[in-house]
């Protein structure tokens, strides 16, 4: 079922993305496009899943030291198994990676780590998007984005610091919860929620929390360049004299695209939300789409290649994933 929505919008998505493009001078304009600019795209896009590894590391160190590398492996797998699994299941799929094997955090903590992830993403992303409707035209929809994010941020950062700092009371709700459970449950709840809890433990010390404020920039300022490096492969940069900020709010609005269901690897989403954004800085719509195409590739390029590299360093066959896909809640 999750499937089929994820592609019911995915098509209606690729449909608007299309509507109006004449493709033939979109292909004229793929042809034309200076593939040099691409290399350094996509090495950019392997640093910013490297780095985006060690930063989930660091919020994991609380509860288990472990090596660089296996923290690598399961990102990068997770993100691999967002292109062949519907609704980004693939967060799951490096929760089941980073806890597989002894010594390793309960799939429970290492969840709360993913969770405490994506509200740090979600608040670096309003702050951007405020920052560029400032400087920048926007449309109404995009404020509402902001206002949504707004309220979600807000929701996600009080459960964080109710679930941390009443940990203790929520284990004893849960143990009293129990109770109403057939016997078979009885005694796996509170552990869970416990495991849970203790994954909002914090960083340790400033520098920790230091650090992790500066990969979470680095990552925002390192999607932007990939962007831009893909305005010079298109020569958008002297052709319609786009540059950082035409970049950022580029970003903005494929990551908030990112946020809706659909597909595997986004299609259709992605692509819409990159026609859209180009549409605000003047680009012409076949330009758009063409663009669209080029900058999902890259992403394809880093995402197949680390991950099917990560899946054979960590001893994981291609079916891992396909096994992945049937576990609860995937």
């Amino acid at each position: 079922m999750k499937l089929l929505v994820g592609l019911i919008i995915s098509a209606v998505c690729l449909y608007l993305a299309l509507a109006g493009v004449d493709l033939a001078r979109a292909w004229e304009t793929l042809r034309a496009i200076r593939w040099a600019w691409l290399i350094p795209a996509g090495l950019t896009g392997v640093v910013i899943l490297w780095l985006k590894a060690m930063r989930w590391r660091r919020l994991l160190l609380p509860l288990w030291t472990y090596p660089r590398r296996r923290a690598l492996e399961a990102y990068a797998v997770g993100q691999l198994a967002n292109y062949l699994l519907p609704m980004r299941a693939g967060e799951l799929v490096r929760v089941l990676v980073i806890a597989r094997g002894p010594g390793g955090p309960t799939r429970s903590a290492a969840l709360a780590s993913v969770v405490s992830e994506r509200v740090v993403d979600v608040a670096t992303l309003l702050l951007l998007a405020l920052f560029a409707m400032a400087l920048f035209p926007t449309p109404a929809w995009v404020d509402y984005a902001c206002w949504v994010m707004l309220a979600v941020v807000t929701a996600a950062l009080g459960l964080v610091v109710v679930l941390h700092r009443g940990r203790r009371r929520v284990a004893a709700l849960a143990a009293g919860a129990e109770r109403l459970l057939p016997r078979g449950w009885r005694g796996r709840l509170a552990e869970m929620i416990t495991a849970f809890t203790e994954g909002f433990a914090p960083l340790g010390s400033a520098g920790q929390y230091g650090w992790f404020l500066l990969e979470t920039a680095a990552i925002w300022v390192l999607q932007t360049l990939v962007v831009y490096f893909v305005f010079l492969a298109f020569d958008l940069t002297t052709g319609h004299h786009l540059g950082a900020l035409a970049a950022m709010v580029t970003v903005v609005i494929v990551s908030l695209g990112a946020a809706v269901p659909s597909s595997p690897g986004m299609v259709g989403t992605f692509h819409l939300a990159v026609v859209v954004a180009l549409g605000l800085c003047g680009v012409d719509k076949d330009t758009a789409l063409s663009y669209a195409v080029i900058l999902h590739l890259v992403g394809v390029v880093v995402t197949y290649g680390t991950g099917l590299g990560a899946l054979k360093s960590a001893g994981l066959g291609a079916g891992f994933l396909k096994g992945a896909g049937r576990e609860p809640g995937v």
